[in-house]
C-alpha cells in the first residue's frame, strides 16, 4: 500500500486491495482511512521512511550472520541449552557468547 502511495495512487479501494492480511481493519475501514490528500510532500516522507527500513533490515541480516559465525563453535552447547523447557533459542546463543567473553 505504501509504495503504491509513493507510486501515486489515490483511490480507496485500490489501495484497500493491497492491504496485508493480518490487518485487523474492514475493508471499509481501510478505504476510509485511505481517503485523503497525498501530497508529494508526504510521498518523499514515506520513500525516506521505506529507505530507513530497508536500511535498517539490511543492518539487523549483517548482525544475524555475523552472530551466527561466532556462534559455530557453541553449537552443541546451544542444541543442549535449548533442549532445557522454557530456554529459546535466542536465550541460548546470548548464555554461550557471554560464557565465551568472560
Amino acid at each position: 500500500m505504501i509504495e503504491a502511495l509513493i507510486g501515486g495512487e489515490t483511490d480507496p479501494q485500490a489501495l484497500a486491495a493491497l492491504a496485508d492480511g493480518r490487518l485487523h481493519a474492514t475493508k471499509e475501514e481501510l478505504e476510509a482511512a485511505l481517503r485523503g490528500r497525498v501530497t508529494a510532500h508526504h510521498r518523499f516522507m514515506l520513500r525516506l521512511h521505506l529507505h530507513h527500513l530497508d536500511a535498517v533490515d539490511a543492518a539487523l541480516a549483517r548482525i544475524d550472520q555475523e552472530v551466527e559465525g561466532n556462534l559455530e563453535p557453541f553449537r552443541v552447547a546451544c542444541e543442549l541449552l535449548t533442549s532445557i523447557p522454557g530456554v529459546s533459542s535466542l536465550t541460548a546463543e546470548v548464555r554461550s557468547l557471554r560464557s565465551a567473553s568472560t
